[in-house]
């Protein structure tokens, strides 16, 4: 059954819950391979897109530390976020790559540069692609999870200007979940249309994990100047 796809064409715009769980072990044990430890923790920038579920999904079954990252911010506000938040790799979208490059002399604790777009290797940026298409893993390496470990820590200013780290668990996040469900019923048959930036934890939770965890499917919308067009392709209920 179809899990998510980008109305956007990227590298990998669609999966199945099958090729999802695939995807996310491949590219969960590559990590491991490349020296990323559980409980280290890992930036995430970019669109909404599949692959940017991918590896927020990878760092939950893998026991590292997914830190979500605006890609609306100010160069200044991306690099402090980075540092401060003691990321051992990044993972961005290819409309990023000038900008890291530029800036990674900065960012001394990062060690891992993962673009979402390279087909192969390039100095030293990683390419996600070709980390999951050269894994050969079953998952048989999983962690075992502490529910109660900090899992992701989302940067907000709330109303209070500089953003600060708010630290959440594994239990905060499904515990949200199974409440939602209580609230409402959700059908493997709905269709979640993402409009907001998945980044955000309201659309990480609610229009990202929820659907998941209800068996149903997101659809990532191309921006909020194409909702029509989206709403038309998705089909969202």
């Amino acid at each position: 059954k179809l899990a998510m796809e980008d109305l956007t064409n990227y590298p990998i715009s669609k999966v199945t819950y099958s090729k999802l769980n695939e995807y996310i072990i491949k590219f969960g044990s590559s990590l491991q391979k490349l020296g990323i430890k559980p409980r280290d923790h890992i930036a995430v920038i970019g669109e909404n897109r599949v692959q940017w579920a991918i590896a927020f999904l990878a760092g939950m079954m893998y026991d590292f530390v997914i830190v979500p990252v605006d890609k609306g911010l100010t160069p200044g506000d991306i690099l402090n976020i980075i540092h401060e938040s003691d990321a051992t790799a990044l993972i961005f979208s290819g409309s990023l790559s000038d900008f890291i490059k530029e800036k990674k002399n900065i960012l001394a604790k990062v060690k891992f540069y993962i673009s979402m777009d390279l087909d192969r290797k390039q100095e030293d940026f990683y390419s996600m692609l070709e980390l999951i298409k050269s894994e050969k893993s079953n998952g048989t390496n999983l962690p075992k999870i502490n529910p109660d470990d900090v899992a992701e820590i989302i940067y907000t200013s709330g109303s209070l200007g500089r953003a600060k780290g708010v630290m959440l668990t594994q239990r905060n996040i499904s515990s949200n979940l199974v409440a939602m469900r209580q609230m409402i019923t959700i059908y493997p048959e709905d269709r979640f249309l993402g409009v907001l930036p998945i980044h955000h934890t309201y659309q990480c939770t609610c229009g990202l994990l929820c659907p998941l965890y209800s068996g149903s499917s997101v659809h990532f919308a191309r921006s909020l100047k194409t909702i029509p067009e989206d709403m038309a392709a998705s089909k969202p209920t």
